[in-house]
């Protein structure tokens, strides 16, 4: 990746430059509350980000090299004299960031901090992670004498136990320690989409932990794996992947058609492979939603309608955070509201929504196919209400009666709450209710009258040639 050395001076003046010189910690404004370390509020974990995007600059000179030095030294001796106060913490993302951290400067305590990171370490099922509490492996029920691996239900620390092992993962392949397949393992069973983790930070990391243990282990020299799946729904259905050096990095997926019973999968060669199954569903009814692991928000939503044949729909969500014992506030927080087939809200609209101000802390909304999506700052003990209409474009009946409203942390969206808006006003109504007269030429309420006339005139037509 190519970069504007230009532009590149100024981010690093400005993290040398912000820096108590009294305690060598790093000095910031608020930022995220994962980052803005929790132990007694000394921004150790902060330090420990700082040291280590430091590294990856070093190839700096000039005098701005000499502050980049100065700056890596300074956070070094930080987190140094602190080692013995993350030690004692109970939450092991500050070991892990500081022990990795440590480990890239070469410190004299960088053997220390490995080891009370070690002594942190948790198994089960004969994998190793970190985390603030014991997570659960995997879910496996036997049936017929088989195994079954079930869903994946959300935890209360998932986003920061994936963020936290994928440090000690990474701090164990620097240091080319013992134990790297069982973490690695674990953190690919973490998974809660096709495509990464819990949310943006801890994917990063663990993406970056798992190509620096795939490229020391030299896996890919010798991947060459058949999958075969098999699916109960369809009978004689056989579908086999084959990954080997040529395309061990392109994802290959299989689109099951009928999608109940059991997916059976084999797999025969060497080398590691990633078999995920993905399924979607809705339920329509509340008692049918995956509850969150902790309490963690407030949702209240409503909706009335106006309009001919509630052409109009004004939706007003009210939420708030609620666990006050973790923090006063969440992180950056959304709002997910899903729309009725048929309605949408100009993109436009929602910018001018925003750029008011008249709600506190929203800071982005954007329109999507089906759904609207609120950005805050954060959600505090105060409700934040927001106010939005949307109009009939389409015309669509039949539809559901719920809609699913969804509130969680964007970096913790384990951290979630999720409710059913019932739109039972649009349930009932058919195709000739919501739709207009030339739209709807077959509907006995619109088509009656043109031929009640077509037949008086003809009438009188041949009337008038008798």
């Amino acid at each position: 990746m190519l970069r504007d050395k230009k532009n590149q001076r100024v981010p690093q003046k400005t993290l040398s430059s912000n820096e108590d010189r009294s305690t060598e910690k790093l000095q910031m404004p608020t930022i995220s509350s994962r980052i803005k370390d929790p132990v007694k509020f000394r921004n150790i974990s902060l330090t420990a980000h700082v040291l280590i995007t430091l590294v990856e600059v070093s190839n700096v000179h000039g005098e701005l090299g000499g502050e980049v030095r100065r700056a890596k030294l300074s956070a070094q001796r930080y987190l140094e004299k602190m080692l013995h106060t993350v030690r004692e913490s109970k939450d092991p993302y500050e070991i892990a960031i500081v022990s990795y951290s440590l480990t890239l400067v070469n410190s004299v305590d960088g053997e220390a901090a490995f080891n009370a990171l070690d002594s942190k370490m948790r198994e089960t099922a004969g994998l190793c992670y970190w985390s603030r509490e014991p997570v659960p492996p995997p879910l496996i029920r036997i049936e017929n004498n088989r195994p079954h691996l079930m869903p994946r239900l959300p935890h209360r620390y998932d986003a920061s136990n994936v963020e936290t092992t994928a440090y000690a993962l990474l701090t164990h392949v620097k240091r080319q320690a013992v134990i790297q397949r069982e973490i690695v393992h674990w953190l690919n069973g973490q998974r809660t989409t096709d495509h990464g983790w819990a949310s943006t930070q801890d994917t990063i990391v663990a993406l970056q932990a798992l190509m620096e243990y795939a490229v020391q282990s030299r896996v890919r020299d010798v991947m060459d794996v058949t999958v075969t799946v098999e699916v109960s729904s369809i009978p004689g259905y056989s579908r086999q992947i084959q990954i080997d050096e040529n395309n061990y990095s392109d994802l290959q997926i299989i689109e099951i058609p009928r999608a109940y019973g059991t997916v059976v999968v084999k797999a025969q060669g060497s080398g590691i492979a990633l078999v995920q199954l993905s399924v979607h569903y809705n339920v329509d009814w509340k008692h049918l939603i995956t509850q969150p692991p902790l309490p963690a928000f407030d949702l209240d939503v409503r909706a009335s309608y106006s309009g001919r044949n509630n052409s109009h729909i004004t939706i007003k969500s009210c939420q708030s955070w609620t666990r006050q014992s973790e923090s006063r506030t969440s992180g950056m927080a959304v709002l997910e509201v899903s729309l009725p087939t048929g309605y949408i809200i100009e993109q436009h609209e929602l910018h001018g929504y925003v750029k008011s101000r008249h709600v506190r802390n929203l800071r982005e909304a954007r329109f999507r196919e089906g759904q609207i999506v609120f950005y805050f700052e954060h959600l505090d003990i105060s409700p934040i209400c927001i106010t939005f209409t949307v109009q009939r474009w389409y015309p669509v009946a039949n539809m559901t009666r719920y809609l699913p409203v969804k509130v969680y942390d964007y970096y913790a969206p384990e951290r979630y709450n999720e409710t059913m808006l019932d739109m039972y006003n649009l349930f009932v109504m058919n195709i000739c209710q919501v739709c207009g007269s030339y739209q709807c030429p077959y509907c006995p309420v619109f088509s009656s009258a043109p031929i009640l006339c077509s037949s008086i005139f003809l009438l009188i037509l041949l009337l008038w040639t008798l």
